[in-house]
C-alpha cells in the first residue's frame, strides 16, 4: 500500500514471500523453507521464498491458499539462507522505512510566525495555532476558536 508518510527502502529491505495453508501433505520430506501455521485453513503447511517466486517445479506440485510479501532486512535475509530455523527471528527484525512529513513547508511556516503546527482530523490538514486561535501563517487570524476544532 502506497503512502504519503512511509517510503520502502529498497536498498536494504528484499521480499520474503510467505505462502498459508498449502496442500502438500504428500511432499516427503518437507522442504528447507517450511513450518507448520494453526490458522483456519483447510491445510497448515507454510512456505516462505527469499526474492522472487521461482518457476519451481517443487513448488507447482501444491497449491496455497493465501500468499503475502513481506519486507525484511537485507542483512536478515542472508542470515536466513544460511540457516532456515531463523526464519522468525528474521522476521522480527522488521524493515526499513523512511518517514516523510508531506506538511513540512506549512509546519514552517507557521513556526516562523511564532505558532504552533497541529493537525485537524476532520479535514485532514495541518493548521496553525497561534495564541488560542487557528491562524494563517501569512497574517490574517481566522476567528475559529481551538475549541472548535476538538
Amino acid at each position: 500500500m502506497e503512502s504519503e508518510f512511509f517510503v520502502y527502502n529498497q536498498s536494504d529491505d528484499m521480499d520474503v514471500i510467505i505462502f498459508y495453508g498449502c496442500n502438500s501433505k504428500n511432499s516427503t520430506p518437507k522442504l528447507a523453507n517450511w513450518f507448520h501455521c494453526n490458522n483456519n485453513l483447510a491445510f497448515n503447511d507454510s512456505y516462505y521464498l527469499i526474492g522472487p517466486v521461482p518457476l519451481d517445479p517443487i513448488m507447482s506440485t501444491f497449491k496455497c491458499e493465501i500468499a503475502m510479501t513481506v519486507p525484511i532486512l537485507k542483512t536478515a535475509a542472508a542470515k536466513l539462507v544460511a540457516n532456515r530455523s531463523l526464519f522468525q527471528k528474521a522476521i522480527n527484525e522488521g524493515f526499513t522505512v523512511n518517514y516523510t512529513n508531506p506538511y513540512d513547508n506549512q509546519c514552517a511556516q507557521c513556526l516562523g510566525v511564532n505558532g504552533l503546527c497541529g493537525f485537524d482530523s476532520g479535514s485532514s490538514r495541518p493548521v496553525c495555532i497561534c495564541g488560542n486561535r487557528v491562524c494563517d501563517p501569512a497574517g490574517s487570524r481566522k476567528a475559529i476558536a481551538i475549541g472548535e476544532y476538538i
